[in-house]
């Protein structure tokens, strides 16, 4: 973090949210970095202290928590569209938030009468899955997913991954997708406080979607490595030297990739 204080940096983020803008604090490294930042009214948060194992600790899985993983189990399987919606209806939360996104992007007339089976088929099984997994990072609070920092962080990261992926090979589509869902699930197993293997096998994650993660085998892996690299700038391993088996990606390019994956995240309303 720049060494500024509370006094310097709150009038700065004034001027920004006057102007329209949202200011994205980087590099939070420690406690103190994410509170004073916060106290100066940042509106988002980047940095190591997010995916530190110890603040990802949950000594048992909430029931909400153990709902979504249910319901990711359901979708792995490409079910009916009558499972689904009897899954959702057994989560009003996701109920509520599925309703609401449907309603936002459909016909005004159809919202009052609108079922859960037509917001399904309108957002469709994507966006549940997406919804679901970036909804295991939240901490119960009752903090909506916009406005958690470590959801943030995780929707950053898979942005950032499917987006480098296309850079590397902009016309497989099966790499950016599991670019993606790498860098949606690197951390779901500190989350849930379960073994990797078990846990990926039960979601039914592709293959190299679990060796990305566990041993950071290919390029996923070099992706996901990348990635953490820019959250943690004092890491080892750097950027550049990262690169070098991610060709044509650069450092430049990284920065560039990073800085659109943190926007896209900034301006979700939903997914």
């Amino acid at each position: 973090m720049p060494h500024w204080t509370v006094g310097q940096l709150k009038p700065f983020v004034t001027a920004m949210h006057r102007a329209g803008k949202r200011v994205v604090a980087e590099k939070v490294e420690t406690p103190d970095d994410y509170r004073w930042t916060y106290d100066a009214g940042c509106d988002l948060f980047q940095g190591y202290y997010f995916a530190h194992p110890h603040l990802l600790a949950v000594r048992r899985i909430p029931p909400l928590r153990q709902a979504l993983v249910q319901l990711l189990v359901l979708l792995s399987a490409e079910p009916p569209l009558p499972s689904v919606e009897d899954e959702v209806k057994r989560n009003p939360a996701l109920t509520m938030q599925l309703l609401r996104f449907a309603s936002s992007t459909h016909n005004a007339s159809t919202r009052s009468r609108m079922r859960v089976r037509d917001a399904v088929q309108i957002v469709g099984t994507e966006w549940l899955r997406r919804w679901a997994l970036l909804t295991l990072y939240t901490d119960g609070n009752g903090r909506s997913v916009a406005s958690n920092a470590l959801v943030q962080l995780v929707g950053t990261r898979a942005r950032f991954m499917e987006l480098a992926a296309r850079r590397i090979k902009p016309h497989d589509e099966e790499l950016a997708d599991n670019a993606f869902m790498t860098g949606m699930t690197s951390l779901l197993p500190a989350v849930l406080q379960r073994h990797p293997a078990d846990l990926f096998a039960e979601l039914q994650l592709a293959q190299p979607v679990r060796e990305s993660i566990q041993t950071r085998a290919g390029v996923l892996g070099k992706l996901l490595a990348c990635a953490e690299a820019v959250e943690n700038p004092a890491s080892a391993t750097s950027v550049t030297d990262i690169c070098r088996d991610l060709a044509p990606l650069n450092a430049a390019a990284v920065s560039l990739l990073s800085a659109a994956a943190a926007n896209w995240m900034a301006n979700r309303t939903g997914f």
